[in-house]
């Protein structure tokens, strides 16, 4: 029988060592079991932090479109009044221009009216002195009307 104990020892060696291996591969493939779950809640926690990443930068980006559509409306708004401003100081200067134009118009328009009454009153000054002249050297006539409505003329 101790032949038979040695068989069975043998067989027991051997179905304790194809367990101890089995026992090694069950712990390895619990192992990376265990490490396939660690790795996909890392998986899922990585995901879950790509998705807050790209929702926090879409939300910068449309922050930051929304200033720069701002910042042009501004751009255009400042444009805008430039041109108004510069519009209107060139009206205003081509009035003030006009009106200046206007006052030395007037003023050399007065100054004409001026000399020209200082003429005017000059030659009729000179007229009626001619005509007192003339009319101290015509002779004196006189018309006497008669009955009919003929008038009858008297030199003196």
């Amino acid at each position: 029988m101790l032949f038979g104990k040695d068989n069975q020892l043998v067989k027991l060696s051997e179905e304790i060592e194809r367990l101890t291996r089995e026992v090694a591969s069950l712990r390895a493939e619990n192992k990376a079991l265990t490490e396939k779950r660690t790795l996909e809640k890392e998986l899922i926690a990585l995901k879950k932090e790509v998705t807050n990443l790209e929702i926090t930068r879409d939300k910068k980006q449309e922050d930051f479109d929304r200033r720069e559509r701002e910042l042009k409306h501004m751009i255009g708004l400042e444009k805008k009044r430039q041109r108004v401003e510069i519009e209107q100081s060139t009206q205003e200067a081509k009035l003030a221009v006009r009106e200046e134009n206007l006052v030395s118009e007037r003023d050399q328009f007065e100054k004409q009216m001026k000399f020209r009454e200082e003429q005017f009153d000059g030659q009729v000054d000179y007229l009626q002195d001619l005509m007192k002249q003339i009319l101290k050297r015509l002779p004196t006539i006189s018309v006497e009307q008669d009955s009919i409505g003929r008038g009858r003329e008297n030199n003196e």
